[in-house]
């Protein structure tokens, strides 16, 4: 890497008030971005301008495995997520970062303990004003022609558990653009790279909590990630709310288990979960959990007056579940692949939402006798050939805000295991809709298992 001389005819640029800023800010985890506009204001005022400054790093997200954020002097931003995989595809691939990546992964990618002081940053420069990589990158061509003169590029690696991780896979990556005349001087870039350090140090707290976050709701929910995160771990901390609760399961799951080889199982169930739980948050419900091959999921009615708007919205997701896993059966009824029928069970009812478990492992769920008879009522789909099985308190406060094409009918009075009275069950219709939208003749060609040995043991409180 360019480890580049001070000259000794310029001044020092006196960095301690950006480092010291910087630092507090990592006390109270301040956003990549405002950290951003902040060091550029700095920057300025020490008469170092950035035209543009970037930062990318890495982060622990199911989809994305880093992000970046460029900032410009006049104000404006952009923001970017990449893909995991895509890191040496075009067009980052024949950008200068990347080649500068590339080399510090041969020169340190045996490092293990971080350098002492500024010696943790790596630097390269272009000196765009006398050409320096406009016949190899086409972005510096683009910087050049905006009047840039001086591109640095500088990065640290992040580690854990007191040492960095080999080939330095993980860390933050900064450019600076200037379109001061002559560049950069040595002091700047001496100074760039002091601030490099704090800028990362003071980014980590913010980079952090997201992750943290992010993992929370990925494995979580959005609800109970926040509220995990902002605190609510206490055993037994629960409270009292009406919700609207969905149970969906897959049957023929447990039969093609046993014959799929482990890929196709896996790609198969992540297929139907997408179907599943997508139409879920698409219109404000929560998926608690994936029960194996279903999943629990609530529409919360706590705080609103009239619960029937909430309970039209889990009527429609509903539907939109049975409309996707009917498309994707036929897709892989196309390719001569088994398919299954999706049961989905809506109730409405008080529960218990917070925290049971152990002591060290503890579960953020709902729990309740409404509960166990939505998954009472899920077991009774297969037995009554109904894909969508509904109770009599759903049907009652959903009904004055459905559309007239809702047809509710009655399924009769059934007992459910476990439960003393007799349930009147509905299904809903909608007119003018083929009624085999679930793909059922489909289903029971793949080998439809009975309810008893299916992924949720009908009777089973799934939250417990």
């Amino acid at each position: 890497m360019a480890d580049l001389p001070l000259s000794a005819q310029a001044p020092e640029v006196d960095t301690a008030p950006i480092t010291g800023w910087l630092l507090s800010q990592a006390l109270v985890a301040a956003p990549v971005e405002r950290l951003m506009r902040g060091l550029l204001d700095r920057l300025e005022a020490l008469d170092l301008p950035i035209l543009r400054l970037h930062v990318s790093t890495t982060t622990l997200h199911p989809q994305f495995d880093s992000f970046s954020l460029n900032l410009y002097r006049e104000g404006a931003s952009e923001q970017e997520h990449y893909a995991r995989g895509t890191r040496n595809e075009e067009p980052f691939r024949t950008s200068p970062l990347y080649d500068f990546l590339e080399r510090i992964a041969q020169e340190y990618g045996g490092l293990r303990e971080v350098p002492h002081g500024t010696g943790a940053v790596s630097m390269d420069r272009y000196r765009l004003m006398i050409g320096e990589g406009l016949n190899k990158f086409e972005i510096l061509r683009s910087f050049a022609r905006m009047g840039a003169t001086d591109y640095a590029i500088t990065s640290c690696a992040y580690g854990d558990d007191g040492s960095l991780p080999r080939g330095l896979e993980t860390g933050m990556l900064m450019s600076w653009l200037t379109d001061r005349e002559g560049g950069f001087s040595d002091r700047d870039l001496a100074a760039l790279r002091e601030v490099t350090l704090a800028f990362a140090v003071a980014c980590r707290p913010a980079l952090l909590l997201e992750i943290g976050h992010t993992i929370l709701a990925t494995y979580m929910g959005r609800d109970v990630g926040g509220r995990v995160m902002s605190g609510s771990i206490v055993r037994g901390d629960v409270e009292t709310l009406n919700a609207a609760i969905v149970i969906a399961d897959l049957r023929g799951f447990t039969a093609l288990a046993d014959r799929l080889p482990r890929d196709d199982l896996v790609h198969m169930l992540n297929d139907y979960l997408v179907c599943m739980a997508d139409p879920v948050e698409a219109r404000g419900g929560q998926v608690l959990k994936f029960l194996g091959d279903g999943l629990l999921a609530t529409f919360s009615c706590e705080g609103v007056a009239d619960p029937s708007p909430m309970c039209r919205q889990t009527i429609e997701a509903a539907l939109d579940m049975q409309r996707r896993v009917a498309a994707l059966n036929a897709a892989r009824q196309a390719d001569g692949k088994p398919v299954m029928v999706l049961d989905i069970a809506l109730h409405l009812g008080e529960v218990l939402y917070g925290n049971v478990g152990s002591e060290r492992r503890l579960d953020f769920t709902v729990i309740g006798p409404a509960v166990n008879e939505a998954s009472r009522m899920e077991a009774m789909c297969q037995t009554l050939d109904e894909p969508i099985v509904l109770s009599r308190d759903f049907v009652a406060r959903s009904s004055r805000a459905c559309p007239p094409e809702f047809r509710f009918r009655s399924l009769g009075e059934h007992f459910l295991r476990g439960v003393r009275q007799a349930k009147e069950l509905f299904t809903v219709d909608v007119a003018g809709q083929d009624r085999d939208y679930t793909g059922a003749e489909a289903g029971a060609e793949s080998g439809a298992e009975s309810g008893a040995e299916s992924g949720t043991e009908p009777g089973a409180t799934p939250a417990a």
